[in-house]
């Protein structure tokens, strides 16, 4: 054991009294630095992970595509399943179907051995009825990133429908419509399902709607009374009609066809499905009236007609200067007149004191065209007025106008006037494909509608709106079930684009009006979301065009290539939900679906091609003290932490030393 004098004991304390005081003056700014929120010094002591915000997350999970599979549509031993995607560019969808209960694949598995489709949607026939299987889908981005795995399962069903005119009916129908019309006798197919299982197919036409069991024994027992327009005739339904698909039934002419299946199968179990009524009309309409108000240079034309089977659909009319003598039967007056569904039309451009031809016809639901109906009209005004600048005797007709008016002389035509001077609200043919007539000769729905009814599948056709927001019935109806396609250009940044596929049969007129820069998303909530990236939005004003309509919109070629994030505005949760990621084009156009009214919001984000600018960083949002965005701790200021270190150490020094010097002394 040592045992110490007392200098040197002396000196031994103060030593350890420096060991241990001269710490505490290190420490003591560094807990300072934390209780006052001069973090960036303590962490230099004690790293710790910065604070991550949401938009961290949001970049990780756009790097990956997310996919789920919305439908499993079983008809029969067929199904359609509608796969979806989001988070990414995705270029390709991938579906295997497999018997439930077996091992599921992985994504380069079902990239390898699946079905593939852009779109997303797939058909799959000869399942087996009865069994149980498991739909596995998959998508790939334009990097080559694939989704994770996600399925549904599902059970193929029994295969029992009527088919007709295109429409398939599988169960018993809740509500009297009708379906279709024809003026061509149709075939009836019936499908009672697996042959095995089924051991008789019975069916009845009657022209009564029933919806239960009970009531279609009721019309089997009894014979009816059709009334048709040659006369009435007695059908016989007092008993089934047992189905035979070697000579399968036809429609009744002349009256509303209801059809009703009994399938009765080996263990004597009973199946009643039944179709929605469907018009076999061959009846010709009937044009009874022409009446005009004809003015100096415009007329208000009324067309009348009746039909009393399927009913009128359509009314057209031709105007004619008598100088043309060509003939004119109904196909020309359907082709080459105005048509509207009341009858009632305007014509315009018309020369005064001019006597015009009028001719009508009518078309039923069914497809029948009337015999054409004929009268004159004759316009007010000085005989002597010129229409035209220059003293022609040829009729002018603002773009637009609805007059059909033939040809006066062999070197000029109506289309050479139309159109001269644009004139605001009416659309025209802005460009299209090859075959179709562009410019002024097509100013007007109804010359528009004519160029759309003979275009050739694959056709494109730019409509400048001018203006005009409203697009009639017959211009959608003009390219219906075709793949023809309108681009109604709204203004140099608005396009919407519609395909005729998508169209369905009678659809009605739409409204395309785009209210740019949304009212209803509030500022807040597009900082939430799109932070310093530039954004865009817009509403639609249609509440349901019917079909599915997207919208091409010109971001300008600055942002050509970049990235847009695209959402949907909830108005009852007042959040935006994402939809998917676009890119760009060359030119900084990006073409996005358009499903419902609502608002929409694109945030552009990543680098130009056209630029080196980056700017994919971080987004800082400022925010308030406790706000889930605020990613930099508050009071940070390195200047003050120094200034407070040196000055503790200093001190800590200094009283260390004066009193180690006046023990010494003593």
């Amino acid at each position: 054991m040592k045992i110490y004098g007392d200098n040197e004991k002396k000196s031994y304390i103060r030593l350890r009294s420096k060991q241990t005081v001269l710490p505490l003056f290190i420490i003591i700014p560094v807990v300072l630095a934390y209780l006052f929120g001069m973090t960036s010094f303590a962490e230099t002591i004690y790293p710790v992970p910065p604070l991550k915000r949401d938009v961290t997350t949001e970049e990780e999970t756009v790097n990956r595509p997310v996919v789920w599979i919305d439908s499993v549509i079983f008809t029969g031993s067929t199904a359609t399943v509608m796969v979806s995607g989001k988070n990414a560019n995705i270029i390709m969808y991938y579906l295997m179907v497999q018997e439930a209960g077996k091992t599921a694949p992985e994504a380069e598995a079902l990239k390898e051995n699946g079905m593939k489709n852009k779109d997303g949607v797939f058909l799959i026939p000869q399942l087996t009825e009865g069994v149980e299987y498991e739909f596995f889908a998959a998508a790939m981005d334009d990097d080559g990133v694939l989704s994770k795995v996600v399925s549904k399962a599902g059970t193929a069903s029994l295969a029992r429908n009527i088919e007709i005119m295109g429409k398939s009916y599988s169960g018993l129908q809740s509500k009297e419509e009708i379906a279709d019309c024809t003026n061509t006798p149709v075939e009836i197919t019936i499908n009672g399902g697996n042959g095995k299982k089924v051991n008789s197919i019975e069916y009845i036409i009657a022209d009564t709607f029933v919806s239960s069991e009970g009531m279609i024994e009721a019309i089997a027992v009894k014979t009816q009374d059709v009334t048709t327009t040659d006369g009435t005739s007695s059908v016989n339904f007092s008993k089934w009609s047992r189905y035979d698909p070697n000579n399968k039934p036809t429609l009744i002419k002349n009256m509303v066809n209801y059809i009703y299946v009994k399938i009765t199968d080996g263990d004597g179990n009973i199946a009643y499905i039944s179709s929605k009524g469907i018009w076999e009309d061959e009846t010709l309409p009937l044009a009874s009236k022409i009446e005009d108000d004809a003015k100096e240079t415009s007329a208000e034309v009324l067309v009348e007609g009746s039909d009393d089977e399927s009913g009128i659909l359509y009314y057209y009319l031709l105007v004619k200067d008598p100088i043309d003598v060509s003939t004119v039967d109904s196909q020309t007056v359907k082709k080459k007149g105005m048509k509207n569904t009341d009858g009632k039309f305007k014509v315009t451009g018309l020369s005064k004191r001019t006597r015009y031809e009028l001719f009508s016809v009518t078309e039923d639901k069914a497809g029948n065209i009337s015999e054409v109906k004929s009268g004159t009209m004759t316009t007010a005004g000085d005989p002597s007025a010129a229409s035209v600048p220059g003293g022609s005797s040829k009729p002018s007709s603002a773009p637009g106008s609805s007059s059909n008016v033939a040809e006066r002389t062999e070197d000029i035509s109506i289309e050479d006037v139309v159109g001269e001077t644009t004139q605001t609200g009416v659309p025209y043919i802005e460009s299209a494909t090859e075959g179709i007539a562009i410019g002024k000769k097509t100013s007007g729905w109804e010359k528009i509608s004519s160029e759309a009814r003979d275009a050739i599948t694959g056709s494109e056709m730019v409509i400048n709106m001018n203006g005009n927001m409203a697009v009639p019935d017959f211009a959608l109806e003009a390219i219906e079930g075709r793949d023809v396609n309108y681009y109604l250009k709204i203004d140099d940044q608005y396009t919407i684009m519609i395909n005729g596929l998508s169209v369905l049969s009678n659809p009605r007129g739409i409204d395309v009006r785009i209210k740019r820069k949304s009212e209803k998303i509030s500022s807040e909530l597009i900082t939430r979301v799109a932070g310093v990236y530039p954004y865009e939005s817009f509403s639609l004003n249609e509440d349901d065009f019917g079909f599915g309509v997207s919208v091409a919109v010109n971001l300008g070629e600055v942002n050509a290539g970049r990235n847009v994030d695209y959402y949907s505005y909830d108005e009852t949760e007042n959040s935006l939900d994402s939809l998917q990621t676009f890119v760009a084009d060359d030119k900084g156009i990006v073409i996005v679906p358009a499903l419902y009214k609502t608002d929409y919001l694109m945030v552009i984000r990543g680098s130009s091609k056209n630029t080196t600018e980056e700017i994919d960083e971080p987004v800082v949002i400022e925010a308030d003290a406790g706000s889930e965005f605020a990613n930099e701790p508050r009071g940070s200021n390195k200047v003050w932490i120094f200034v407070v270190t040196t000055f503790c150490a200093f001190v800590c020094i200094t009283i260390l030393l004066l009193t180690g010097n006046k023990k010494d002394k003593k």
